[in-house]
């Protein structure tokens, strides 16, 4: 089973999403109350130097969480500010974080300080391995792969849209793949984002425009009759693997599924740490 730890608006959102499916538990950290494992209702706090200097002892509402941890957390919140505070509690855990960069142009001058700070931090701290991993999504790239969002359904299609692939990425790793190149991740490569690939048009589409790409991980979902009858899956796969820059080191797994549609999520890593604003662009 996997904790999954939500702090603030952003967060608890996304973990409730988490929580439809059986692998895993989710705290929830916030002023408003979830229908979940844990909750932790926080006083709101006008600035964030206060939710980091109020951040409580929480090592007994920890008590239960897994060996295995995803943090998750929206960059521009206050309350990301006591972020290490909180993960200092679990720090013998292994812990992955999940970040979500909000559109930076739209937020006010605290917000940005807050957000510069925090996604800078957590990296920095990913990178030098106290975090097992950081994945970076970006509401902007995420908001044009999503058809038909509107001001109300915004950020819950958005949470739709990747909770479903985390999990099932979560789900081949724990899985024995029919045919597989992975090889261990280099020690340095930390700081990664998700994406999808068509490999019809040889189109891939990243959740944050990572720079620097190191490594590429290839999660290939394939119907089971498809495994079976259809010879050009495997040619597929490596034609587009051949068309990867030679400085990329790029692997593949392929895992059966029941699903009609053959399907492929692909996790990029890099050491560098993310120095871009990466506003949005029209």
């Amino acid at each position: 089973m996997i904790s999954i730890i939500g702090l603030g608006n952003c967060g608890c959102n996304i973990a409730q999403k988490f929580s439809v499916y059986p692998q895993y538990k989710a705290y929830y950290i916030n002023n408003n109350q979830y229908s979940g494992h844990k909750n932790q209702l926080w006083p709101e706090y006008r600035s964030p130097e206060e939710y980091e200097e109020n951040c409580p002892d929480m090592s007994s509402f920890f008590e239960d969480i897994d060996e295995e941890v995803l943090f998750i957390v929206g960059g521009s919140a206050y309350i990301s500010t006591a972020s290490l505070k909180l993960l200092s509690c679990i720090r013998d855990k292994k812990i992955s974080i999940l970040y979500i960069k909000p559109d930076v142009e739209f937020l006010s001058e605290t917000k940005k300080l807050v957000e510069n700070c925090t996604f800078h931090i957590l990296q920095e701290y990913a990178r030098s391995g106290v975090f097992e991993r950081i994945f970076l999504f970006e509401n902007s790239s995420l908001e044009k792969m999503i058809s038909n969002l509107t001001i109300a359904n915004f950020y819950d299609k958005i949470n739709d849209h990747i909770v479903p692939i985390i999990h099932m990425i979560n789900v081949f790793d724990k899985t024995e793949p029919v045919m597989t190149s992975f090889s261990a991740i280099a020690p340095t490569s930390r700081i990664c984002t998700i994406g999808t690939v068509d490999f019809s048009s040889g189109e891939e589409k990243m959740f944050f425009p990572l720079d620097t790409v190191r490594e590429k991980r290839y999660y290939c979902g394939v119907n089971e009759e498809a495994l079976e009858n259809d010879s050009s899956v495997l040619g597929e796969i490596k034609k587009h693997l051949r068309l990867m820059p030679e400085d990329v080191r790029t692997s593949f797994s392929i895992y059966p599924t029941s699903y009609k549609d053959n399907f492929t999520y692909v996790v990029y890593y890099t050491s560098e740490i993310q120095t871009k604003n990466h506003a949005r662009v029209e």
